[in-house]
């Protein structure tokens, strides 16, 4: 659990609206809950679902009359009105503070107070602070009226938080079905409770025996939560989830049904009469047009894969398209110096460099397009809005990050991880999405030149998906994943790797600056 003075809390999120809404509801239920009556309170927890991992808030040492709690929340919520607040707080304090402590002068900020007076919190916390000052209590209605105001913002990494959560779960939890609990195991049905709201990574992997799962309720899935199970004949559902199941499980939506079409299967397994029965009963017309699904090469049970990106094999036409099946031969490191061939952008070194220390950072075969995406943006964020170095004319990156700029609230002296922290936070609600979508239209897919020349992106997504492709990954709907040998190659041989990505990007930029402008980025 990562602690944190409530001090250092406000000053890290004073740009960010939600984490200060959390901050301040949680604090709100958490003064509720000791119905303002005398109490030394030092510290609260605020729900990993909304951060991702739960944060202990260590509150100011004198933090323990209702007083210092309405002041407290005053404090907050001023801020929240207007950041620029900031500037009056003095250490721990904040705004409102005892001086001393027998003399509580609030009253010194009432022009805050009165400059503020339409927000309606505002109003309700100064008249419950004036009774409990003058009178020395709050009244039924105020503390009601309290209790009423409080509305809980919504989770924001729900999924992130159960993903940590099943990382750290051996087995089936209460919540959550840890990560490759049931890897290799000999189950044949297995049924998924209501309570589980989360089923980890690999769970139901290399499970040869297994032809059912029953799922009791609606729930989340890590990365390849169901891999290579090859007698899975049914997925059952309740029949209201049904569509939501056929998005989260898109694999196996010619098994999915629901328990009144179920079918009940031997311990044994079904003859091969019965199974043919089972799978009429339960299959799902598809389109006449045939199609070809390419396999996904599946991570080694010794990879970490925890990340957001929704792996989904890719099922491509393969008119024209002839790809020899064979096994793959070993990787060529050499071949990483003809990447960067044929350049106009800094499109791929920034790729690359993303690629590099996202697997690094996290220990994952699998990456999003979103995760890529605002590790470049954010990565070339300080070289370009504040120390100016000029990525070339025909680089359009700045334009995108001037835009996000226009749009949001960062600002171009933002350090690197202000901005991803930011955008992974404001990706959708805010159009950076949409503002960023260009960087994947064509790097991803011309950056594997070197192992599959290009001819259109359908071409290279179906080849990095072929059996005998063995380049750095392959190109999923959502994301990437690398090349298990490759990944091995890279993670022994790491900083050689970064440094010729770094050094390779150096070298690209400097014909269009002055070298004194490249010092700090040959210090990274």
């Amino acid at each position: 659990m990562k602690n944190i003075s409530l001090e250092k809390y406000i000053r890290q999120s004073i740009e960010d609206e939600y984490a200060m809404n959390v901050l301040y509801h949680c604090l709100k239920e958490r003064s509720l809950g000791v119905d303002f009556v005398n109490r030394n309170i030092d510290r609260f927890v605020i729900d990993g679902r909304f951060h991702g991992e739960p944060i202990c808030i260590s509150l100011p040492s004198r933090y323990k009359t209702p007083c210092h709690s309405l002041a407290l929340l005053l404090s907050i919520r001023l801020l929240m009105c207007d950041k620029n607040y900031i500037e009056f707080c003095e250490g721990d304090h904040l705004i409102f503070s005892p001086r001393p402590e027998e003399n509580f002068q609030w009253i010194t900020f009432t022009t805050l107070i009165m400059d503020n007076w339409t927000d309606d919190e505002i109003k309700m916390l100064y008249c419950m602070l004036e009774s409990a000052y003058f009178d020395d209590e709050l009244s039924t209605k105020e503390i009601q009226e309290f209790r009423d105001s409080i509305a809980i913002p919504e989770f924001r990494n729900e999924t992130l938080y159960y993903r940590r959560l099943s990382a750290q779960t051996s087995g089936v939890g209460d919540e959550v079905i840890g990560d490759n609990a049931f890897v290799d195991d000999d189950i044949e049905r297995f049924v998924i409770h209501k309570n589980i709201q989360y089923v980890g990574n690999t769970v139901f992997a290399f499970c040869n025996k297994l032809h059912t799962l029953v799922f009791e309720g609606k729930t989340k899935f890590g990365t390849f939560s169901i891999i290579e199970c090859p007698n899975l004949q049914q997925i059952v559902v309740p029949e209201e989830y049904l569509d939501y199941f056929k998005q989260a499980l898109p694999f196996y939506k010619e098994i999915l049904c629901t328990e009144e079409k179920a079918v009940k299967i031997n311990e044994d397994g079904p003859s091969v009469g019965e199974k043919e029965e089972v799978l009429d009963q339960i299959a799902v017309h598809t389109d006449k047009e045939e199609t070809a699904q390419a396999p996904v090469k599946t991570p080694s049970e010794d990879s970490k894969i925890g990340c957001d990106v929704v792996c989904k094999k890719v099922s491509e036409k393969q008119e024209d398209i002839s790809i020899k099946q064979e096994e793959p031969a070993p990787i060529d490191p050499k071949i990483l110096d003809k990447v960067f061939d044929k350049k106009v952008t800094t499109y791929k070194y920034l790729w690359m460099m993303a690629i590099l220390t996202l697997a690094k950072e996290r220990g994952n075969l699998a990456i999003s397009f979103k995760d890529l995406t605002i590790r470049m943006a954010s990565f070339a964020w300080p070289l370009l809005l504040n120390d100016e170095i000029d990525f070339g004319k025909s680089d359009c990156m700045r334009k995108y990050l001037t835009d996000v700029m226009k749009n949001t609230t960062l600002i171009s002296s933002a350090s690197q991880k202000t901005v991803e922290t930011y955008m992974q936070q404001h990706y959708e609600s805010q159009g950076i999405s949409k503002i960023l979508a260009p960087l994947m239209k064509n790097v991803p897919y011309r950056f594997l030149s070197p192992w599959i020349p290009f001819i259109t992106t359908e071409d290279v997504v179906a080849k990095s998906n072929a059996k005998g492709y063995n380049g750095l990954y392959a190109i999923l709907e959502d994301g990437i994943l690398l090349d298990e040998d490759w990944w091995e190659y890279i993670d022994e041989n790491y900083d050689k790797i970064y440094s010729f990505a770094l050094n390779s990007f150096i070298d690209y930029v400097s014909q269009f600056n002055n070298p004194m402008k490249l010092i700090r980025l040959k210090m990274k």
